[in-house]
């Protein structure tokens, strides 16, 4: 039975901590500072404070790569839909994974639940970036922060080549979207359009950054919802598309065609997890013109190291009582 899936990230080491706070009568301008150590390589430290009369509480996790922890991006069985964190922890643990703590990622569609940026999973390509930046993590269990822009085209039998607008995430009128088994069990397209089905080959059957894939058409149907299996692919376009194509007329039943992503930065093809992040604040050790942020909020930082360990803090945020962000 398949889970509604998440948009976060079940992150290093999973394990949302189910931390009973009691946040102390604090003397003016105080701190409360505790530092666990959650397994090889993942520190926690949890800090309650209290400055001119605000409370503020953080949560940091200190990650090195040369520990035995392991840092993922997990979402659940599927992208589509909603589920908490306790839910994505269940589904690592369902996973044999062991699981020290988590953290939410990315913005995502309240709608649909599908994130706004580029996700990798165990190496596999299952959304694409939307122009976002994103955090990736490598083999080796370093990490990196950058832009990927990540291209996504679709080359025909004949040599003509397509731009897929999106990869997984919910169909508009901007472009051709494809879809795998990774969104859902169907496409869930409601609009007037053409649906393709294609049928992966044995060779070349996973999409992967840098990579192509290699598929046959096995039917065009002027429909919507079409299933998606383990071993085909969709390619969907709306009937009134800025593009004023018309997937019916390019393609025909037979046809071999060919699916590749790419980025202008080739470290990207050696990710293994991966997901978007928010703006970027410091590069290379300069702050940016992002960095300037007003109003108390929620917030969630990731920053990393030359040797690829890195650090994440999240502030709770909109609890008086607790923490105002």
């Amino acid at each position: 039975m398949r889970k509604l899936p998440t948009r976060l990230i079940a992150w290093i080491l999973i394990l949302l901590l189910a931390i009973s706070v009691i946040v102390p009568a604090f003397a003016a301008d105080a701190a409360r500072i505790v530092t666990t150590v959650l397994g090889d390589g993942l520190t926690l430290t949890q800090t309650n404070s209290l400055l001119n009369g605000t409370r503020r509480q953080q949560f940091t996790l200190d990650y090195d790569p040369d520990g035995s922890v392991q840092p993922l991006v997990l979402y659940g069985d599927t992208l589509y839909g909603k589920s908490t964190v306790n839910q994505v922890v269940e589904y690592a643990q369902n996973q044999g994974y062991h699981v020290l703590a988590a953290v939410n990622s990315d913005y995502f569609f309240t709608g649909s639940g599908i994130p706004t940026g580029m996700t990798i999973q165990d190496g596999l390509l299952v959304t694409s970036d939307g122009a976002w930046n994103a955090v990736g993590f490598f083999e080796d269990g370093t990490a990196m922060v950058d832009t990927p822009k990540l291209s996504i085209t679709l080359t025909t039998e004949k040599g003509d080549e397509y731009p897929i607008y999106a990869l997984n995430n919910v169909r508009t009128g901007e472009g051709i979207y494809l879809y795998t088994d990774a969104f859902d069990y169907c496409t869930r397209t409601t609009a007037e359009g053409t649906e393709v089905v294609l049928e992966l080959g044995r060779r070349n059957n996973q999409l992967k950054i840098g990579k192509k894939v290699e598929a046959t058409v096995v039917s065009i149907d002027r429909t919507t919802n079409t299933e998606i299996t383990d071993d085909t692919l969709v390619l969907s376009l709306t009937a009134n598309n800025k593009l004023g194509l018309d997937l019916a007329s390019i393609l025909e039943e037979g046809d071999e065609v060919t699916i590749r992503a790419t980025t202008p930065d080739e470290r990207w093809e050696e990710v293994v997890w991966a997901t978007g992040g928010g703006n970027i604040l410091v590069r290379d050790g300069v702050i940016t013109a992002d960095a300037n942020v007003s109003g108390r909020e929620p917030r969630t930082l990731l920053g990393v190291r030359e040797d690829g360990s890195c650090l994440v803090l999240e502030c709770d945020g909109r609890q008086s009582a607790v923490s105002s962000g």
